[in-house]
């Protein structure tokens, strides 16, 4: 429902607190609860992101590679193909 000139960080804003809604352990404060809350976020802006990207540039979205580390998949979300090694971990270190 965004527009395509919407700006990507405005997307993944949007799109969090709509995650929230459907977070199933929402109203639990507990350390171990807060933990898997971060975790599932962490993921799920793995692939929002992207996709905001892409977007607002009129380009199909790119299927996650499974088994594939965080940062690779990530890159590959945003242009289509698998980076190269290098180029991965320099991303994962900076």
């Amino acid at each position: 429902m965004m527009p395509k000139s919407a700006h990507p960080m405005d997307v993944l804003e949007a799109a969090v607190p709509i995650l929230a809604a459907y977070d199933p352990q929402l109203h639990d404060e507990s350390r171990n609860a807060n933990f898997k809350k971060a975790t599932r976020l962490i993921a799920s802006c793995q692939a929002l992101l992207p996709h905001g990207i892409v977007f607002g540039k009129g380009v199909n979205r790119f299927v996650p590679v499974l088994n594939s580390p965080m940062q690779e998949t990530f890159l590959y979300m945003l242009s289509g193909s698998l980076p190269d090694r290098a180029t991965a971990r320099d991303f994962d270190i900076v």
